[in-house]
């Protein structure tokens, strides 16, 4: 079985990026470009995790975090922030917003997928 991630990302180099090494790593992936894109994502379909950029249009995706693990039907889906980490120390966040792992976005996929591998593999999903 595949796992599906959804990925909530509004840079489209970055969509890319994350994509393709979601891939090449054997994983599927929905790109989304905005938290409200992602809740209507959500309704729809299961994801067996979740990467989350915090600077999105509209609704942060920090705001969307704290939503999302705080609702009993998301809270056990992994969430894996991968972010600029401008707005806050990333070592925080966890902590902070309930997401399972952060990771400063540097453009470097393989630690990213290692992460949610390690995620996946835990049995958090």
């Amino acid at each position: 079985m595949a796992f599906t991630i959804l990925v909530v990302e509004d840079d489209h180099d970055f969509q890319t990026l994350i994509s393709m090494a979601l891939r090449r790593a054997g994983l599927q992936a929905l790109v989304v470009g905005s938290a409200g894109e992602a809740l209507h994502a959500l309704k729809d379909r299961a994801f067996d995790a979740i990467i989350l950029d915090d600077m999105l249009p509209g609704m942060s995706g920090a705001d969307l975090c704290l939503m999302l693990k705080r609702d009993p039907h998301y809270s056990a889906v992994p969430i894996l922030f991968y972010t600029a980490g401008a707005r806050f120390n990333i070592e925080e966040v966890p902590h902070r917003l309930g997401a399972d792992a952060a990771l400063i976005k540097n453009g470097r996929m393989n630690e990213m997928v290692q992460t949610l591998v390690r995620l996946l593999s835990a049995g958090v999903a």
